[in-house]
């Protein structure tokens, strides 16, 4: 048995800007989100990265999250060539499988890789989110908060249309009890 299968852009499409005040948020909130992205978007480095020493993997990886939340895809949106940017060199970090040798940095670029996916059903995109996938399904979880990111990577995966074992998901719940 597996979870995911059939693509889930539609969880992802209610994501788009002029949401915030429907969902509490405000007009106020909406253009501090967009005063973010500008200011993110400024920071991106030529090579498609956003600079943290030792970490460039995560937090480019949060910062494609926040683009993709917010409904901007390599595909569409104000800020397409910096998410296809930051996408591609994403995807060149990725050795044997893996994206960095630190867990969470690979579960955050994997994730990325899935929503963008999700949303997107691009399909150059799904090659890398499946190794992505199949590299967290051996990780081990050291607590409950590295469980949760197991689970969350894996919950990305399957609404990104990719399958992902019952027995995985059920062993990184067990961490979790």
């Amino acid at each position: 048995m597996s979870l995911g299968g059939g693509g889930a852009a539609h969880a992802y499409l209610g994501r788009v800007q002029g949401k915030a005040p429907a969902e509490g948020g405000s007009a106020k909130s909406e253009r501090a989100l967009a005063d973010a992205l500008r200011w993110l978007a400024r920071q991106q480095r030529p090579d498609g990265s956003w600079a943290a020493p030792q970490r460039e993997v995560e937090v480019s990886s949060l910062v494609l999250l926040a683009f993709l939340g917010r409904g901007h895809t390599h595909r569409f949106g104000r800020y397409k060539r910096t998410v296809d940017k930051g996408l591609l060199w994403l995807r060149r970090q990725e050795r044997q499988g893996s994206f960095s040798p630190q867990a969470s940095a690979h579960l955050r670029a994997t994730q990325a890789l899935c929503e963008a996916l999700a949303i997107t059903q691009d399909f150059v995109l799904k090659r890398s989110a499946e190794r992505g996938v199949a590299r967290a399904l051996i990780l081990e979880a050291r607590d409950e908060a590295g469980a949760a990111r197991i689970l969350l990577t894996l919950r990305c995966a399957a609404e990104a249309g990719l399958r992902v074992e019952r027995r995985k998901v059920e062993a990184h719940l067990a961490a979790l009890v």
